[in-house]
């Protein structure tokens, strides 16, 4: 099986669950305990001292009021509203009393959900496992996990891979947050031989994979200090991890926001190579050819914006019109007094730089740091 799914923009759609609440009805210490599930209740309630079983109830609320104020609304076992006098008498439900199902329900929100169903599927002897196998946005998010929903039944959460929300540490997610992008991920959730065997019984297994919650689009290549690319790093391992090389360049004239072919200071000093992707400003551009300093390039690569780009910055103590508009070193060098006092003034001139990103973050790049690719979906389990 090879399938993409989790891409795109979000769907923004909201998951509603709802309780499955038994009431028992019985003598002894399970009279009217609440079970989640009937199988639950059915095996729970029973009338002590002895193993009678009891009766299970889904069970109602009043609600409203009765007509006359002294009287209480109330519910019988099967959902009939009656009012209360003197809190004995049942009588004849008046005024807004009703009764309503006393189940709760809450909505999750779900960026994305690709369904799944297994069929023809024979009876599990033991644990059934489900292995996920994805491409993950580099640097892994820590903030990202997925989860796998039951798409039938009670629609209950299975489980977590590639991380969970309730982890306290980071040793759920460490297997996975040096991972390289470009080889796919595999994690695991295990399905007890007694939940298996229930869900199994039609001989069809129905379940979603899901993000939690809708993520914005956000590029670690070009936004390598958002907190969300690399917690924990310094400032310097984060360059460290975005750049494949220590290694820069400068630009050697202006470039405008369309021209494909340009010529850099030295290529060589900053490991510029056809196939490279290199850096300038906030756009990545991949390079196609390299004829000494010249090169020849696809703009706005990765999902960057071409844009124009300046030769450096003037960065003047006073602020001149002459000095902040300086587009060359030697315009700059003008701009600037040889010296303040007896101490001589450097120029304050900071060429825009080229250089070239880490291969590995760009799946990341091209997944805008907040999608998923589903490689393969396998169910492993043990039959008689």
């Amino acid at each position: 099986m090879n399938i993409e799914g989790l891409r795109g923009p979000p769907i923004n759609r909201v998951l509603q669950r709802c309780s499955d609440r038994w009431k028992c009805d019985s003598v002894g210490l399970t009279n009217n305990f609440v079970y989640e599930g009937r199988e639950a209740c059915e095996a729970g309630c029973v009338v002590q001292p002895g193993s009678v079983k009891g009766r299970c109830y889904q069970p109602y609320a009043p609600e409203g009021a009765c007509t006359n104020a002294a009287r209480s609304c109330g519910c019988s076992q099967e959902g009939h509203a009656f009012c209360l006098d003197s809190g004995v008498t049942r009588m004849e439900a008046t005024g807004t009393c009703r009764c309503v199902p006393d189940q709760w329900c809450e909505t999750e929100p779900i960026n994305a959900s690709l369904p799944f169903s297994f069929d023809d599927l024979p009876t599990p002897v033991g644990d059934v496992t489900i292995y996920v196998q994805a491409s993950m946005p580099y640097p892994f998010d820590q903030q990202m996990w997925l989860r796998l929903r039951l798409a039938e039944g009670d629609m209950r959460t299975l489980g977590y891979v590639f991380g969970a929300p309730d982890c306290s540490s980071s040793d759920c997610r460490l297997p996975f947050t040096l991972n390289d992008a470009t080889t796919p991920l595999i994690d695991h959730i295990r399905i007890p031989m007694a939940d298996a065997r229930r869900l199994f019984s039609d001989g069809t297994l129905e379940f979603a994979v899901e993000i939690d919650a809708p993520r914005p689009d956000l590029s670690c290549g070009l936004h390598w200090d958002h907190e969300r690319c690399f917690p924990g790093l310094s400032q310097a391992e984060m360059v460290a991890r975005v750049y494949k090389y220590q290694g820069q360049t400068e630009l050697a004239a202006a470039l405008d926001a369309s021209s494909t072919t340009f010529s850099v200071a030295s290529a060589s000093a900053a490991g510029i190579a056809a196939g490279e992707y290199i850096r300038v400003d906030d756009e990545l551009m991949l390079v196609s050819s390299v004829a000494t300093n010249a090169l020849t390039v696809v703009r706005g690569a990765a999902g960057s914006s071409a844009a124009a780009h300046v030769l450096g910055t003037c960065l003047c103590a006073d602020h001149t019109t002459a000095c902040e508009t300086a587009a060359t070193y030697a315009a700059c060098d003008a701009a600037t007094p040889a010296q303040v006092g007896t101490l001589p003034v450097p120029v304050p001139w900071t060429p825009n730089s080229v250089r070239v990103v880490d291969p590995v973050i760009l799946p990341g790049l091209f997944n805008q740091g907040g999608e998923v690719t589903l490689r393969a979906i396998t169910i492993s389990y043990a039959t008689a």
